[in-house]
């Protein structure tokens, strides 16, 4: 299991219900590769990894389970977030914790 931990470069932002992630520590912020969109989802699940502090793609999702419908395929939940981290420690937003 990989265990990741959120790069301290990157806080979350909820502007008026539109999420971004913004590299704080990039001295050009406005570089559209600095500040990301995020959809609720994403905002969520990274909102979940800050509290969590070291997290896995397992960790993750056993918090957000229960605050979905019932009607969730929570195999899927699980698969679609580990894509999700991967996506993200690729983007610089996460980093492996070792």
């Amino acid at each position: 299991m990989k265990w990741f931990r959120k790069n301290d470069a990157f806080v979350l932002r909820d502007i008026g219900g539109i999420y971004f992630a913004v590299d704080i520590k990039n001295k050009r912020i406005y570089d559209e590769k600095k500040i990301l969109s995020l959809n609720r989802m994403a905002y969520t699940l990274l909102s979940l990894a800050e509290k969590q502090k070291v997290f896995s793609s397992q960790t993750l999702g056993d918090a957000l389970v229960p605050l979905l419908l019932d009607n969730i395929d929570s195999v899927q939940v699980y698969k679609d977030i580990e894509l999700f981290l991967l996506d993200l420690q690729r983007k610089g937003i996460i980093e492996l914790y070792e």
